[in-house]
Formats: structure tokens, sequence, C-alpha cells
């Protein structure tokens, strides 16, 4: 490498080391220029639009940015379409254009000399201001002639943005009765012709206030927001409008009044009369506004729904799982059930294991009663035979619990009531049938009750005179000792009487068998199954 050549190395060094370093920090990087190439507002961003101006038609619009959103300054004052709004900056920020028209050519032969349509956006620190010239159709494509203030270009560019600007202000307009956010409301007041209905959200959940005090169906009220929210305004009829009586909004009919978090007063959408057009539509207004339109009938009528599709339907808040303890007091009788491990233990009359799955059949029911009916004013409870009930009490692995009262049946319609509420209930039959069951119905139907793990061993002895027998060997193993020395077959089963389980079929056959058990006495033979009892007459010796 020669002197020249080395010189030449250096002073191309000396420039591009300098540019590599400087010139990307003055440079937008490959993807965002390749994303930003044709673009006319490359910097303009639709989240920072502040302001929007659009004059068309001899007619100006004017939206602004607020703290509730995008409202409508001119030519009247409303909450503006979220959508349309941002629609069209959106479209703004996203403009390319496809191509640039030559210089020197009149701006009249594209209609740019006096543009009847004019758009400006501004994002707080800068503006932007497009005028709009004539269209062009060519063969599958619109385009539209656009020149920007500021600069001596004219592009042409995709006319569908003429659609985004509507047809007037009243497309800018919002179409919902009321800006509701369901996060954040927390109290709701319906008045209609049956009267008011209050509704408060608590900490556990939606509940009426009144006309009775009871919890309110969650989803219910769930689904009442999404029709606030997704109500819909047909017609606008008037603006600043000073006499409502034409519409039947002096004394409105009926009404809706949301409270968010932070207000003091609810936002309250009234319904007027039937509109004198359309039957089916009803003027309505938002209390404190000049404007009226109208709203579907079926939208009023699902906005002030009869009391009784808001009320908790669910008898029962809790799942099968949550249930720990259980309580049945029918007159002087009074069983006790409470929950060990995956069984269920009865300890009142008597400490013994109970019919776990009869335990489990009242869970179900309880846990998916479904309330069929209220009466809130039963007056006497002899009526409903509740005067001496039977008491169902429930508590929850969480310290919760309720007591149902069960009556009388009528029509498979058992009357109820939980204790501490005035409402008397209207059940299914099938949950009080199965609470009155008897003490049989609910102790073990197992024919022996001691743990596996203390049974040392087990003789069987069949009609035929065949017997067998197996002892214990350790706390895992039994061995059999007749009819043939060796290992036993006792299978898996580590619950109470389990090491009957697998010889269920054999012992039908049996006619004496005997078990060797620390704690075995003559009380075990009570505890045979009558039905085990009359096809096998076993006989029970105790060791």
């Amino acid at each position: 490498m020669n002197f020249k050549t080395t010189l030449i190395l250096l002073v191309l060094l000396a420039v591009v080391v300098p540019a590599a370093i400087i010139l990307p920090k003055h440079l937008l990087p490959t993807d965002d220029a390749k994303a930003m190439r044709g673009r006319l507002f490359p910097h303009f961003k639709t989240d920072y639009a502040t302001r929007l101006e659009l004059e068309r038609g001899g007619q100006r619009i004017v939206c602004a940015k607020s703290e509730d959103g995008w409202q409508i300054v001119e030519p009247l004052v409303d909450r503006a379409d979220e959508m349309r709004v941002r629609g069209l900056l959106s479209a703004v920020e996203f403009m390319r254009y496809r191509a640039v028209v030559r210089p020197g050519v009149e701006p009249a032969q594209f209609g740019l000399d006096s543009p009847e349509t004019k758009l400006t956006v501004s994002d707080g620190t800068r503006s932007h201001t497009i005028y709009f010239g004539n269209t062009l159709d060519t063969a599958g494509s619109s385009n539209l002639y656009v020149s920007v203030r500021g600069d001596d270009n004219i592009y042409c560019i995709d006319a569908e943005i003429l659609k985004d600007m509507g047809r007037g202000a009243t497309d800018f307009r919002s179409r919902s009765p009321l800006n509701v956010y369901s996060h954040r409301v927390n109290r709701l007041e319906m008045t209609g012709s049956t009267g008011t209905i209050t509704l408060s959200r608590k900490s556990a959940g939606w509940r009426i206030e009144s006309p009775v005090d009871d919890k309110a169906g969650d989803e219910q009220v769930r689904q009442l927001m999404y029709r606030l929210i997704d109500a819909e305004k047909q017609d606008f009829v008037a603006d600043g409008v000073t006499d409502f009586t034409p519409y039947g909004l002096h004394e409105p009919e009926a009404s809706v009044g949301v409270w968010s978090d932070g207000d003091e007063q609810p936002a309250k959408l009234q319904f007027g009369a039937a509109s004198e057009d359309d039957p089916n539509l009803v003027y309505a207004n938002v209390a404190g506004e000049d404007s009226v339109f109208t709203l579907p009938r079926q939208t009023v009528r699902k906005l002030t729904p009869p009391l009784i599709t808001l009320r908790e339907r669910r008898l029962a808040s809790i799942s099968e799982d949550d249930i720990t303890e259980m309580r049945i007091e029918r007159g002087a009788t009074i069983l006790q059930f409470k929950k060990e491990g995956f069984d269920w233990l009865m300890t009142q009359p008597k400490q013994i294991a109970a019919n776990t799955p009869a335990i489990g059949g009242l869970k179900k029911l309880l846990v998916n009663a479904v309330i069929q009916d209220w009466i809130d004013e039963p007056g006497d409870p002899t009526l409903y035979d509740l005067d001496e009930p039977t008491r169902l009490s429930v508590t929850a692995g969480d310290g919760d619990s309720f007591e149902l009262q069960l009556g009388g049946i009528e029509d498979n319609i058992c009357y109820a009531r939980v204790a501490g509420r005035p409402a008397v209930l209207k059940l299914s039959a099938e949950l009080a049938e199965s609470a009155v069951a008897d003490y049989l119905a609910f102790r073990t139907h197992r024919m022996l009750e001691f743990p596996r793990s203390k049974a040392n061993s087990l003789h069987i002895a069949f009609k035929n005179g065949f017997t067998a027998s197996a002892e214990r060997v350790d706390p895992v193993t039994f061995r059999s000792i007749e009819p043939v020395a060796g290992p036993a077959e006792m299978g898996t089963s580590t619950t109470s009487s389990g090491i009957f389980h697998h010889t269920t079929p054999k012992l039908s056959s049996a006619n004496r068998w005997m078990i060797s058990h620390p704690t075995a006495s003559t009380s075990l033979k009570s505890r045979l199954r009558s039905n085990w009892a009359k096809a096998a007459k076993p006989r029970l010796t105790p060791s």
C-alpha cells in the first residue's frame, strides 16, 4: 500500500467515522423511515391530538379534547362520537400520498384555488391544515388532490378520508345517551310506573336498597350496564329546548340515574312521551341538558326492568366444597354433620360416619337452588307452615353461615325463608324433601365401621365348607393363611371397612365370618346392612 492510497483511506475514515457516530442521532431508524416514507404528517400522533376543526359545505365543526373525552364545541355543544373523531385523526396520521404534482401547475386545475373543504388538526404544540380539492377516479382507485399549508406541493392521496368526515355536525355527535364506564358506576336508580328501584355497589357485590333490602344478581346488573352503554340515540329531535312539555319530559314517565365514583349528583337519563313520527320511539333527554332525542321503546323497557329480574336468584353464593358443617333441626330431632377430609361425620344424635353421597346430594341441591319467586310481605307464617319449620343450617370454611327455614310444600314448590330476612321464598320441593329425610338416610351405609389400618385378621366361612383366612404381616401387607399360605390379595383401599371392599362378591355366599380387631365387640353386629343380612345371613363372632 503506497502513501497516496493510505492518505485517501485516512481522509475517508475522517469523514465516515464522525458521520457514523453523529448522523444516526438525527436520523430515524431504517424501519421507521420506511414506515413514514410517503406520509404527509409523519410526526403527528392521534393520541396527542387536542383539537380538530373541519370546514365543509359552509359548515364549521370544532371538536376539542377534555378530561371526559372529545366534545363538540361548534356549531353546538355536545359529546362527540369518539370513534368518528379518532377515525378522522387516524386518517390524518397515516395519510400517504400516491403522487406529487409537477411544480408550476395551477392549483385551480385540481380545485385547490379556493377549496370548500379544510381540515386542521392540532396536538397542542403544532397545527396541520389540509385543503381538499377535486377527486379523480381511475381504474380500481379513487384519488383526491390535497395541499398542505406551508407546502407548495400538490399531493394525490386516497379519497377514502372523505368518508371519515361525515356529512355534517350530526355525524360527529355521540349516539350514546350517557358517558358511562361500568367499572366506575357505584349506584343506580331506576324510576318507572311501579316505583323506584335503587341499587348500590358494595364490596361483596351489588345490593338492592329499595324497595326491598336484598342481594342483587351481579350478572343481572352487569347486563343492565351493558344495555345502558349500548343504548343508541335514534334521532336528534331538537337543541336549545327550554320547554320540554311537548315531549312529555317536563314530568318524565321514567328515568335512570347513574352515579360514578366521585359524583355527587347522578347523570340522569329521562324518558318522555312516544314520538309523533314513530310510536316505537320515545322522546328522551339527559337532565340538565337542552337537547331532545329519541330512543327505541324496547331500550327504555330494558333500562327500567321490574324488580324481580334484578334480584339474586341463587339461594346460596357458595360452592359445595365451601361447606364444612350442616345441621338439620326438625322438631325435637337434630342431625348434625361435620366434614372430615373427604368424608362426612355425623356428630348428633350419635357420632358415626355419615352417608357421604346423601350429604353430597343435599349440598348439591342447596348450592344449585334457584329462587323462583319472592313474597316480600308474607304476613302470617302459618300460611306457609313456617311457624315450626325444618331448619337447615350451613357453615362454610371461611366462617360464613346461614340458616334456611323450610315450610310447606304445594304444587312442587316449597315455601322457605332465610333466617333474619322477612321475605318468603319459593323453591323447588326437591330440596325440602331431601332435607327432611330421616336418620337412617344420613348415616353411613357401610357394613362395618373401623379403620382398615387397625384390622389384624380376617376369616370367612362359606356355606360349602370352604374357609379363607388372612392375617396382618405389617402395616400395609396381609398374609393368606388358608386355604393356602402366601401373600393376600387385599387391594389398595384405605377407607373404613376397605378390607372387605374387594371381597364383597364372596361375602354374599358366606354363612360365617370373623374379624380380629382391637376394639371389636358384639355391637359390630348391629352395623350390618339389612340387605346383606337377608342375602347371606352372616354370623359375626368377635375375637
